[in-house]
């Protein structure tokens, strides 16, 4: 599944939220920037899809884990994904599509612990239109599997994902 395309992956790279801080970022910059994207990717999105602002900055900051951010040559923010680990109880909702992202309140989510075993729903996988080749949108994509792999090793594992599409 790796998209190992050496000269694509220089032109592009992936970094977690401690990586844009470095950067000279704040989580309040990464969430209106990654807003605004989402925005610009999905046309039918409206407000009760998107979490508030708020809500939105201390979720990232208390699991920023869960998140990355593709970026271009230039540092802009072409694509990203996130993710919300859910009790089970608040995964059925989600599955069921009774939940909306507006409504999702920090407390929903436990913290990714070793030895545990969680359901997690993708809240964002974003890419601008352009770059929606197939090389670039596998440098994302292999993000994810990177991450889930690296979380294995330490004993965390994920059971089940789900998303909603827009």
């Amino acid at each position: 599944l790796k998209h190992n395309c050496l000269e694509e992956r220089k032109q592009y790279k992936i970094v977690d939220i401690a990586t844009l801080q470095k950067m000279g970022w704040s989580i309040r910059d990464y969430v209106k920037k990654s807003t605004l994207l989402s925005y610009e990717v999905y046309d039918e999105l409206t407000d009760e899809h998107v979490t508030e602002f708020e809500k939105s900055v201390k979720v990232v900051a208390e699991q920023p884990e869960n998140r990355r951010i593709l970026l271009d040559e230039n540092d802009e923010m072409i694509g990203m994904w996130s993710f919300k680990p859910f009790y089970d109880d608040i995964f059925e909702k989600t599955k069921n599509g009774e939940l909306y992202d507006s409504e999702i309140k920090p407390d929903m989510m436990p913290t990714l612990i070793p030895g545990g075993v969680y359901n997690i729903y993708f809240s964002n996988i974003v890419l601008k239109e352009k770059y929606r080749k197939s090389k670039v949108f596998g440098i994302l994509f292999d993000s994810i599997l990177e991450l889930i792999e690296e979380w294995a090793k330490e004993d965390i594992f994920i059971s089940e994902i789900c998303a909603q599409a827009y």
